[in-house]
């Protein structure tokens, strides 16, 4: 089956002058070669495009190109990583604003609370994590839209930073994690009127303290804001952590150059959320090597920033985050939940997909950029690319 492309979306590729038709992939066993689709070259001439059918995680990903049933063309230019083409054209359609944005930020004495704290929301927000794709639910009607997780080590990277840079933000004494909740009130801005979105901020905040005081903590750690000064007070903690993360390693490379983080992008099923943090916490703990941990806990999706102080660590932190990513695979997780594969990860994806798939992907690749001009090393390097020699 093909669809048309219209010129509004047309992509463009080395081989010819833009895709005119949809490319499919709806045959074939799991890592096999699926049907051929169609594609046009500059004359309009069709070109026979064969894609693998591969069964895609049960979790966030960003592993490659896409592969599925009925596959348009535009969907296979979607996360190529400027392997396959350029976009010439882009048309977009804006979703409205939304009336507001609660942001919690729920300051944690212990790691463990920031876990049963972000199992909670999940669970009881809407009944638990939405089939489907459907949004959750949380308190006064508002669509949970992002839980944020911040490590111990994290929270003291950003402590060390402030006593050299009184701007930055820091946590308060004794916070241990954080946990950032937020909520999206639909309706468009000042639907219900000002000062709307604030009383259901607060209403939102009262809900959570209960859960708050069955695990022990104290409610009256929590940064609730509604306001744009209040989230931009939010936004910037969020955002110190990864900044000061990359100076820490900036410094520490100029010290001793070709040093420099390793970090995972790792993502597992619902099933494996609960051995996600021990997995991490146990490796840590065998190598000695120093982290900081962020990012989308409620999506089983953290970031280890592995931050080695010489070379010997550096191949340790590899080593470390490799063995992370195999058993990320056992589970039925991604070696890359969203930031793709790029140069650094080729031998990661080694690890996600047998070699029929990635030369599958290979010869998507010679069929639309023959000379190999764009991308090179990036996504389908071959074979015998590994992930030592590819960092």
């Amino acid at each position: 089956m093909t669809s048309a492309i219209s010129a509004r979306k047309r992509a463009s590729s080395p081989a010819g002058a833009g895709i005119a038709g949809g490319v499919t992939g709806n045959g074939g066993a799991a890592g096999g070669a699926g049907a051929p689709g169609a594609a046009g070259d500059a004359a309009g001439a069709p070109r026979e495009i064969r894609l693998p059918r591969v069964p895609a995680p049960r979790c966030k990903a960003s592993l490659g190109y896409a592969s599925s049933p009925d596959l348009d063309a535009v969907d296979l230019f979607v996360g190529q990583e400027g392997t396959l083409g350029v976009l010439t054209e882009v048309e977009w359609r804006l979703a409205p604003a939304p009336e507001g944005i609660i942001g919690l930020t729920c300051w944690l004495d212990r790691e463990q609370a920031a876990v049963e704290l972000c199992f909670l929301a999940r669970t009881r927000f809407g009944g638990g994590r939405a089939a489907g794709g459907q949004p959750l639910r949380g308190p006064a009607g508002a669509l949970l839209s992002a839980i944020e997780y911040f490590s111990p080590e994290a929270l003291d990277l950003l402590r060390r930073r402030r006593a050299e840079d009184p701007s930055c933000p820091a946590p308060p004494d004794g916070a241990a994690a954080a946990l950032h909740l937020e909520f999206v009130l639909e309706g468009g801005p000042g639907a219900e009127g000002p000062g709307a979105a604030g009383g259901r901020a607060e209403d939102a905040a009262g809900k959570l303290a209960p859960w708050l005081e069955a695990l022990g903590l104290d409610t009256g750690r929590i940064w609730a804001a509604t306001d744009p000064a209040g989230l931009a007070r939010q936004k910037a903690f969020r955002h110190a952590v990864p900044e000061t993360v990359n100076a820490l390693v900036a410094r520490r490379a100029r010290e001793s150059p070709g040093l420099h983080k390793v970090g995972t992008d790792l993502a597992v099923p619902d099933e494996h959320f609960l051995n996600l943090l021990p997995l991490y916490r146990r490796g840590l703990a065998e190598t000695g090597l120093e982290a900081a941990l962020f990012g989308h806990l409620g999506d089983n999706h953290l970031h280890v920033n592995l931050l080695p102080r010489d070379a010997s660590g550096l191949r340790a932190a590899k080593a470390l985050a490799e063995s992370w990513a195999r058993q990320a695979v056992a589970w039925g997780g991604a070696v890359a939940a969203e930031h793709g594969i790029g140069r650094l990860k080729t031998g990661l994806l080694a690890l996600q997909h047998p070699e029929s798939v990635l030369s599958a992907w290979r010869a998507v690749r010679q069929a639309l950029d023959p000379a190999g001009t764009l991308g090179r090393g990036i996504l389908t390097a071959s074979a015998e690319c590994r992930v030592h020699s590819a960092q």
